[in-house]
Formats: C-alpha cells, sequence, structure tokens
C-alpha cells in the first residue's frame, strides 16, 4: 500500500527505486527484490501486465512510475518529506470523465481494497476460517534459507553474515515438524538471480527465507522475510536491531518467529530451546565466524593452510567463552580433519567433544561427532550407533546426521537400513551427494560412476568429488581415467607439485608408474586427504597384496578411520580369502 501511495504522489513522474525504498522502508535494510515483489502484488491484483502497463509502468534501469491518471479529490497538495513521511490527500485514480478511466478507478478502488485486506491476511475464502478461530495462510511445511546478503558494504564480513545464515538453518533445523534444507544445499544460490519459485522447485520446497545482515561496531541489523515461494508471495517480514552479543538468542528469535508464521506445533523441548537466552563473548563469536570462513575453503581450492587457520580460530573462541558449545563442537571438527589418522589426536578430540556435551547436552552435532569417534577410533559400534540416534532424534533435520548413521550401517551390512538413511539425507540436502558412499561400498558402481561425474560438474571446486571419481574409475579398471581426477583432487586440497609430478609421471611412463608415484606421494602427508588405508587400496589396485596387508596393519596401529568399511565395502572382496583379511576383521571388531 506505501508502494502505491508512493507512487501515486509523484504521479505521473517516474520514481527512482531508491527513492521507494528509502520512503517505504525508512528504518529498514531490505533487498531491491522486496519492492520487485510488492510492484507484483500491486500488478496481480490490479490485472496488470508489465509488458503493456495501464497502472504501473516499469521504467528500466531507473524505477516505476503510475501511468493511470491521478486526481487530488480535496485539492490540498501532498508531498514526500525529507524524513521519509507521505503527506498525502485523499487521492482518486481516473480522469472526470470517460468510460474507460471510470473503471480504472473502480479497478483501483477494489485493487486497495482487496491488496489491505491481504495485507491483514485476510481473504473471501478465508473469513469464516477466521471467525471460528483458524489459523489460515499457507500451509508451509519444507523450507530454504537463502544466503543472507551481506549489507555493510565491506567484503571482508562476508563470513559474518555467511556464518548468521548458517546458525539460523540451524535453529529452524530442530523443529520435527519442519523440513528444513541445509545449509550446503542452499548456498549454491548466493549471488544466484533466480526466481524464488524456480530456486523453490529445485530444492523442493514451498517456502523461502531471506533476508540481510548489516553488522556496525558493536550492534547488528538481520533483516529477514518469509515467502510462500509457489505464489512468489510475502509471508512476513521483520527486522531486529541488537547488540552483537545477543546474535545467537538473535537467531533463535528469528527461527521462533519463522516458525509461528508457518504455525508448525512445537514440543516443550523445542519451545525452552528457542527461549533460552545465549548471550556470546563478541571477540568469540568473530573468532567463531572466522573459523567457519576457513572450513569452508579447505578442500575448494585453498591451501592446506586454511585447515589450521579455521582450528586456531575454534580454539580462539573456546577459550575467549568456553561456554560457547558451538564453538568446542567446531574445534573438535577441525580435529577430525586435522588428525587425520593420528592416535595422539583421539585423547584431544575427546576431551573437546566431552566439553562441548558438558555446555549443551543436547546439541546434535556434538553426538554426531561423539558418534563418529567411536566409529572412528574407538571402534566402538554399538555406542556410536546410540550417539547418531541421539543427533537424529535432537535434529531430524540433520542431513550430515543421516548421512553418517547410513555410513554406520553399511559398515555393518544392514544395507536396506542404510539405504534409507541415505535417501533421507539426500532429500534433507539435494544439491549435493549422500548417495555415493553407499552405492561404492555396495558395489553399485554403475550408478556411482553417473553421482561422481554429476558431482564434479556441479561441484568443480569440491576436490573430494574428484576422489569419488578416480576410485570409481579404478575399480571398474578404467585406470588410465582415473588419473586426471586424481590429480584435480590434489589440487583442490593444495597440492599442486604432487599433482603435477603424478600427470608428468603418467604421460611419460603410464598408470601403473603414476600409481606408484602416488602411493608413496600420500604415504608422506600428514592426515586429509591421506590415510594408511588409501595408499593400502592403491597397492591393492597394483596387485602387491603383501604392501597392501603392511599398510591395513599400520592403519590398524593408527587407529585408521577408514578401516572400519573393510569388512563389507566391495573394493575389498579380493582379499577375503587371505587368512590376514579375517584376522584384521576379527580385531578391529567389526560386527558379526
Amino acid at each position: 500500500m506505501s508502494v502505491l501511495v508512493c507512487l501515486a504522489a509523484k504521479a505521473p513522474e517516474t520514481v527512482p527505486k531508491e527513492t521507494l525504498l528509502q520512503v517505504v522502508w525508512p528504518d529498514t535494510f531490505v533487498s531491491e527484490s522486496v519492492l520487485v515483489r510488492s510492484i507484483s502484488e500491486l500488478r496481480r491484483v490490479f490485472e496488470d501486465e508489465a509488458k503493456e502497463p495501464r497502472v504501473i509502468q516499469t521504467i528500466a534501469k531507473r524505477g516505476y512510475r503510475l501511468v493511470t491518471p491521478v486526481i487530488r479529490v480535496n485539492g490540498a497538495p501532498h508531498q514526500i518529506q525529507s524524513d521519509g513521511r507521505v503527506e498525502s490527500p485523499v487521492l482518486q485514480t481516473g480522469s472526470s470523465s470517460g468510460k474507460w478511466t471510470t473503471r480504472i478507478g473502480i479497478l483501483i478502488g477494489l485493487g486497495l481494497a482487496a491488496l489491505l485486506l491481504t495485507i491483514l491476511g485476510f481473504t473471501a475464502g478465508k473469513w469464516w476460517e477466521r471467525l471460528r478461530g483458524g489459523t489460515g495462510g499457507p500451509q508451509i511445511r519444507a523450507l530454504a534459507v537463502l544466503p543472507l546478503q551481506n549489507l555493510s558494504g565491506d567484503p571482508s564480513q562476508e563470513y559474518f553474515a555467511d556464518g548468521i545464515t548458517e546458525e539460523l538453518i540451524t535453529e529452524l533445523s530442530r523443529i520435527r515438524e519442519l523440513r528444513i534444507i541445509s545449509s550446503t544445499s542452499s548456498r549454491i544460490y548466493k549471488n544466484e538471480h533466480k526466481p524464488l519459485p524456480q530456486i523453490a522447485r529445485e530444492l523442493g520446497v514451498n517456502g523461502i527465507v531471506e533476508g540481510s545482515v548489516l553488522r556496525s561496531g558493536d550492534r547488528v541489523r538481520i533483516s529477514a522475510q518469509l515467502i510462500y515461494a509457489p505464489e512468489d508471495r510475502n509471508v512476513w517480514a521483520e527486522t531486529y536491531d541488537r547488540d552483537v552479543r545477543d546474535t545467537l538468542t538473535l537467531q533463535a528469535n528469528v527461527a521462533g518467529e519463522i516458525v509461528r508464521q508457518v504455525h508448525s506445533a512445537l514440543t516443550p523441548d523445542e519451545k525452552t530451546h528457542l527461549n533460552l537466552p545465549r548471550p556470546v563473548n563478541l571477540a568469540a563469536l568473530d573468532a567463531y565466524l572466522k573459523g567457519q570462513y576457513h572450513m569452508r575453503k579447505w578442500g575448494t581450492g585453498g591451501s592446506p593452510e586454511e585447515r589450521y587457520k579455521a582450528a586456531e580460530y575454534f580454539r580462539q573462541a573456546t577459550q575467549i567463552d568456553p561456554g560457547f558449545a558451538q564453538a568446542w563442537v567446531r574445534l573438535a571438527d577441525s580435529h577430525f580433519v586435522n588428525a587425520g589418522t593420528s592416535p595422539k589426536e583421539a585423547p584431544i578430540l575427546k576431551d573437546v567433544l566431552e566439553k562441548a556435551l558438558v555446555v549443551d547436552p543436547n546439541l546434535s552435532e556434538a553426538h554426531q561427532l561423539m558418534g563418529r569417534f567411536h566409529e572412528s577410533y574407538d571402534w566402538s559400534f554399538t555406542a556410536a550407533e546410540k550417539e547418531y540416534r541421539r543427533a537424529i532424534e535432537l535434529d531430524p533435520n540433520s542431513a550430515s546426521a543421516h548421512d553418517l548413521y547410513g555410513g554406520l550401517l553399511n559398515i555393518s551390512g544392514r544395507w536396506p537400513e542404510a539405504e534409507r538413511e541415505e535417501q533421507l539425507a539426500q532429500t534433507l540436502d539435494p544439491n549435493n551427494d549422500h548417495l555415493f558412499d553407499g552405492l561404492y561400498c555396495r558395489g553399485t558402481y554403475d550408478r556411482a560412476l553417473g553421482i561422481a561425474m554429476s558431482l564434479t560438474e556441479f561441484h568443480p571446486e569440491a576436490g573430494e568429488n574428484y576422489w569419488y571419481l578416480s576410485n570409481i574409475y579404478f575399480s571398474l579398471g578404467r585406470y588410465d581415467e582415473g588419473i586426471a581426477p586424481v590429480t584435480l583432487a590434489l589440487r583442490q586440497f593444495g597440492y599442486p607439485e604432487m599433482a603435477r609430478a603424478l600427470a608428468q609421471t603418467y604421460a611419460a611412463d603410464g598408470y601403473r608408474a603414476a600409481l606408484q608415484l602416488l602411493a608413496k606421494d600420500l604415504a608422506r602427508v600428514q592426515g586429509n586427504p591421506a590415510s594408511p588405508t588409501m595408499v593400502a587400496r592403491i597397492y591393492l589396485l597394483l596387485g602387491d597384496n603383501d604392501e597392501t596387508f603392511k599398510w591395513l596393519e599400520r592403519g590398524f596401529k593408527e587407529r585408521d578411520g577408514f578401516l572400519p568399511g573393510l569388512k563389507e565395502c566391495a573394493e575389498w572382496r579380493s582379499l577375503r580369502s587371505d587368512p590376514r583379511f579375517a584376522d584384521l576383521v576379527r580385531r578391529i571388531g567389526l560386527p558379526q
């Protein structure tokens, strides 16, 4: 309504977009897309067409203007004041005579009434429901949160906006009645300009949350809006201005308001969690969000130093604020990356996870990582399953929790259950893969190859996807095709010299010489992307079983997290008749 009044106040002049944003939203930071949707809603009510406008005309790269005549009924002047207020007399659209303009006047009058009712939340079909106490409104049961825009004008503050987006997704994903798309899937729409209905279709949702973040000193302003995607209709919008120390509490407030807008029922535990105050030290929050930023760069073309930078920032956050549970979790996560297979890291990792669970025993991610610790380090598979199931109970929308549990079920030979968990993870995180590992482990190589090829096309920045592709080619005996993906993986993980040497060796002496060099190079790498089990697999491809078992034994001594896949995964089938294989499986303690 305010947009329409502003256009009428200046008719028939063009009103610049900047003026409309300033006048209609003087105290709120909103993107231009909000204005576009307002114009679209007005056109829908007036049955107007953008290409052949009868009411509102778009002036390319400038703004909009009202093209239907406007008459000041009481003859008083009307102005847009310097403070953004619109002082307007009663306005009537249309000329004093003429059948067509009379119809336009009636249409706009009816349109204004319809628009006002829409703003108030009433439509003809909902009167009775409102009178008898129904909630009405669109039924939103699946949501995606798009990356919040950084309005600071400072690119170095991108990490802050990205971190706030992830925390909001984390808060929403705890709600059982809603299906929330993972941040790893919604992240790819950053700086994209696709129509919201298209994004919603691609993600399989009917609700979209978008907004912006502005940080200035010790204040943070977050604007968020909920869109019913099938109709590209704004359901709710709000702006919050708080102290940065209240950022985590603010995320819970925003999440709670979104839940109320979609009329989802909350369990008592969910209500309690959303209402908990969560003040955090500003320096700790800053270090935590910087750690998140560097973690995302690891394995996507950044140097190996990115992972150590991330760990150091998380460590700083825990030292500054020991009660910051998420910082303990992320520190543990960085230890999984940095530790590789070193048994020296296991006690440190376990201590960090225990501290996270003391601070917040209901943190799903802490239970996920504790389950991963039991599976990868302790080889306590019953304890790992208990932790994964608890993580899913606390956060049923966690794609990573379903993925990890599916992985445990795979190495335990419980394949139907594993497939069910993998499919759930895929639904929650559709722009990333959660099916490949299971298909590869079960030996379904043809389907796995198709997934791996599409992953490298869809996410060319992710080094792990090239590992997947090379593993499939090697398992299918297509060794020459597997070398190129390995070189790309090494580059993305920050080892360009190794990649160059591998490519040169392959060009000069063929794939066997290249694989032998790869085994020697990976043996020298500490932590990801290498491990003793990975080196053993290369020797298995070369047909050297003695060297294979030598590295498997080293993996056993170092508690290699990949080793528990030995019993069930298809890549090790050729070793099953060897007595050393049965002995190793027994010592690992895999479920029989």
